[in-house]
């Protein structure tokens, strides 16, 4: 796995990703559609990095995943269900709805780069008999993805840096310098940690290389490269004309593809409520972080608390209509899981339950969690501990409140 800092790594681990709202809002509504099928699902969720992030993650979670990573979003689909994926749906527009308008960032330039980037991969995958033009339109979509988990777990001294680069080149090496890694390598340990192939995590790891190194690594990391120096805004057509020739051997007419990726995306984007903004990806984030923070610096803390708090009760109802939906306990705790990870910025959690022909309070039928948790066994009358006075009392308990014992 792609190693990064520990400081960035724990911050990430504690971040969200932002989709698109309009994304949510088609999801929401096709999943309790009639005869929707899969496809149909998938051709929303493909059309947004941060929820296609979502999905890629907890499918190839330890839950779901068998034998193979899924780098499909129809497989991942398969395997959550359309009951997993409308909780994750259902928690990912609450959490939307807690945010102020004017504590968001536009990024309608980040996804319409994104978007573009994956048109372009797929076409150009089609065209050199790439063998899965799907998995390289989903490495084009997330080709960026590294910018926006940086943007959500780093904040302000994130912000800092892209206030002072200004071009891509500057980025990457201010990223580096501050951080200890830049944003494609963020993106690519995030592949690693989906367990995603190889092809797939490197496609996101090159695509800022220099040429002679992107040519040693393989067809689909080559791909993305070209797709993205392609899909730049004033992008310079007879220097990537003769950088597709040398990488992926492109013989084509590179203009008119990706005329025709852009009218494609257009579609998309306009199906999709994005507006066009004239911004390119980095460009657009480092204009409209620094004001965002500003904005989110201004809010106080306790109309913040009590707005969230108003939100919370009134919202919350659809999405533990959601949960209860699903039929089995996995579903059931993924669902859970993603909620405390998407609603309270949880990156950890455990799940302990009674056992019902031992009695034992144990996490043993929960795989995804840590082997501490799994190998716990305890009488779950006995009471000395916070879990099990938790159950006892039907109550959230804390080590921090008086009284409790510190463990």
């Amino acid at each position: 796995m792609h190693e990064l800092p520990p400081v960035i790594r724990e911050a990430i681990e504690a971040s969200d990703l932002p989709p698109l709202p309009q994304t949510l809002l088609k999801l929401l509504h096709a999943v309790e559609e009639e005869g929707v099928t899969i496809g149909d699902l998938a051709g929303i969720v493909e059309k947004d990095p941060a929820l296609a992030a979502q999905i890629l993650s907890a499918a190839n979670s330890v839950s779901y995943r068998r034998s193979r990573s899924l780098n499909s979003i129809e497989d991942c689909l398969v395997a959550l269900g359309t009951r997993v994926v409308r909780s994750m749906a259902t928690c990912l527009a609450v959490k939307r709805l807690f945010e102020k308008s004017s504590t968001r960032v536009e990024l309608s330039g980040f996804w319409r780069h994104s978007l573009l980037t994956a048109e372009i991969a797929r076409a150009l995958a089609q065209q050199q008999g790439y063998p899965r033009p799907e998995e390289a339109y989903l490495a084009g979509l997330l080709h960026d993805i590294g910018q926006l988990v940086m943007t959500s777990a780093l904040t302000g001294d994130y912000g800092a840096i892209l206030k002072a680069a200004d071009d891509e080149e500057t980025l990457l090496r201010l990223e580096s310098a501050r951080f200890g890694a830049h944003h494609a390598e963020v993106g690519a340990w995030m592949a690693d940690r989906w367990q995603l192939e190889g092809p797939l995590a490197d496609g996101l790891l090159f695509h800022h290389e220099p040429q002679d190194r992107a040519a040693t690594a393989g067809l689909l990391p080559r791909l993305v490269w070209v797709a993205q120096a392609c899909a730049r805004r004033g992008y310079e057509v007879e220097v990537v004309v003769e950088q597709a020739r040398a990488l992926i051997g492109f013989e084509g007419d590179l203009a008119a593809l990706r005329a025709d990726a852009e009218a494609r995306t257009e579609t998309i984007a306009g199906a999709m409520g994005v507006e066009p903004d004239g911004k390119d990806s980095a460009a657009d984030l480092r204009a409209d972080l620094p004001r965002w923070l500003g904005k989110v610096s201004e809010l106080p803390s306790t109309e913040l608390a009590l707005g969230m708090a108003v939100a919370g009760n009134s919202l919350m109802q659809p999405f533990q209509d959601s949960v209860s939906a699903n039929e089995s306990l996995p579903e059931i705790f993924v669902s859970l899981r993603e909620a405390a990870r998407i609603l309270l910025g949880l990156g950890r959690l455990a799940f302990l339950l009674v056992d019902e022909s031992s009695k034992l309070l144990t996490g043993a039928a929960m795989v995804e969690q840590p082997a501490i948790f799994r190998n716990f066994r305890t009488p779950s009358a006995d009471l000395s501990s916070i879990a099990q006075l938790s159950i006892r009392e039907r109550r959230v308990c804390a080590t921090f409140e008086p009284g409790n014992a510190p463990y």
